[in-house]
């Protein structure tokens, strides 16, 4: 059962991140030698750390789960492993985001277009190879069950 306090520290949280990272992005003075460009830095490379955070205790949970069977762990991998893909997905759009921006503003539309198109293309391959992956474990781990129990 979740509590108003649990939402209260959801909405308390989700107002840091975005208050942090629209602090990182638009008060933050530019750096001396690369300019706006290097903003992307301050809030780019902390959603990529709380995403690798969050993975490795995914990983150190599921260990505990599997060789002390604790419930406990098994919670916490799972919702580490969540915590994880949300910071992963929010560090890659946001980086896709603001680099368009930058790239936007430095250069031309022609080579912004394409850096984007190239993100994009990149994005869709990913997701259909994970897809092709998942549907052959699948498929391999159903045909295991049937030819083999």
């Amino acid at each position: 059962m979740i509590s108003k306090l649990d939402y209260g520290w959801l909405g308390l949280g989700l107002l840091l991140l975005v208050v942090g990272h629209g602090w990182g992005l638009f008060i933050a003075p530019p750096e001396r030698e690369m300019g706006e460009v290097y903003r992307i830095i301050y809030t780019h490379v902390p959603s990529a750390w709380m995403a690798l955070l969050a993975f490795t205790t995914t990983l150190f949970a599921s260990l505990t789960y599997l060789f002390r069977g604790s419930f406990k762990a098994d919670a916490l991998a799972e919702a580490s492993a969540e915590v994880g893909v949300f910071f992963n997905v929010f560090c890659l759009i946001l980086f896709d985001f603001v680099c368009f921006l930058f790239v936007f503003v430095v250069f031309d539309f022609c080579v912004c277009f394409v850096l984007f198109s190239f993100s994009f293309c990149f994005f869709c391959c990913l997701f259909l190879f994970l897809f092709l992956l998942f549907l052959f474990l699948f498929c391999l781990t159903l045909s295991f069950c049937l030819f083999v129990v």
